[in-house]
């Protein structure tokens, strides 16, 4: 048998069944940040929940606080607001205002143990600091945010940020219904942000426009995604800004961006 031969012989490759596409790939790491996001996320309820916002877990050294934006709770009395966690289980994909058949609903909320109320008016973002004996019971969790320093996003970043929409909500009773969470991704443009936003803000792309209105993202935070240096991946998250405004004739979505959120959990520990 010459050389010829053999090679006609050879077996053809084995295909590793195994081995993800990159469109799987992308889900997968897409859902994993979701799942660390949500972790952090934080539904508000106010005006006995009629106006509905987002906020953020967050410790910063000794002080654990949620982190959102301060429109969507002046002129609440700390009493008065709710607040719905992350609860138990995977997060489940569905299409807009189509959720399980017997959803929970967020509107009931809970009231917190709440020390302090601390606020930066000019970006519009609030530190709700939570008493000392208050438990956060998982898997919703605290984001450190002592780690956190001031840098410049890279262009092009994929940027992400969760949310509990209005919009994206059923009715599941005369006085009661379920809001899902939104996630929207986005890639971050520094040329548009320096020609729309103002001083201390970042501009990002609305892509749900026409779709989802986009009440309720106030107070999301804006997560970007670090290189790990461990073997095993995981979704590294770091806070980039804080959703604050929405221009629907540009149809983008304003954040105070990391000077400010620095410069108001710094605050908190004086």
């Amino acid at each position: 048998m010459n050389d010829s031969d053999q090679e006609k012989a050879a077996p053809p490759p084995i295909e590793d069944k195994a081995k993800v596409t990159e469109f799987e790939q992308n889900k997968l790491e897409h859902k994993a940040f979701a799942e660390a996001i949500m972790s952090h996320s934080v539904g508000i309820l106010t005006d006995q929940g009629r106006g509905v916002g987002t906020g953020t877990l967050v410790r910063f050294g000794d002080t654990r606080a949620i982190l959102t934006a301060w429109h969507v709770i002046e002129g609440s009395q700390p009493e008065d607001i709710r607040f719905a966690f992350r609860t138990v289980g995977s997060l489940h994909e569905a299409p807009l205002r189509e959720f399980a058949p017997e959803p929970t609903p967020l509107l009931a909320g809970q009231a917190l143990e709440i020390s302090r109320i601390v606020r930066d008016i000019p970006t519009d973002i609030a530190a709700v600091v939570l008493d000392q004996e208050q438990q956060i019971s998982p898997p919703a969790a605290l984001y450190d945010a002592s780690k956190i320093r001031v840098f410049e996003i890279p262009d092009r970043s994929t940027l992400q940020f969760g949310g509990f929409p209005g919009d994206n909500a059923i009715q599941v009773g005369p006085r009661a219904k379920t809001i899902g969470s939104v996630m929207e991704r986005v890639e971050f443009d520094a040329a548009l942000s320096a020609s729309k936003s103002s001083k201390g803000q970042l501009t990002l792309r609305y892509g749900w426009a026409g779709q989802l209105k986009p009440h309720g993202f106030s107070g999301s935070a804006v997560w970007g995604g670090l290189t790990s240096k461990s073997p095993i991946w995981t979704a590294n998250l770091t806070l980039v800004g804080v959703v604050t405004e929405y221009s629907r004739k540009d149809e983008l979505i304003f954040a105070t961006n990391l000077e400010g959120i620095v410069g108001l959990l710094t605050g908190l520990s004086t």
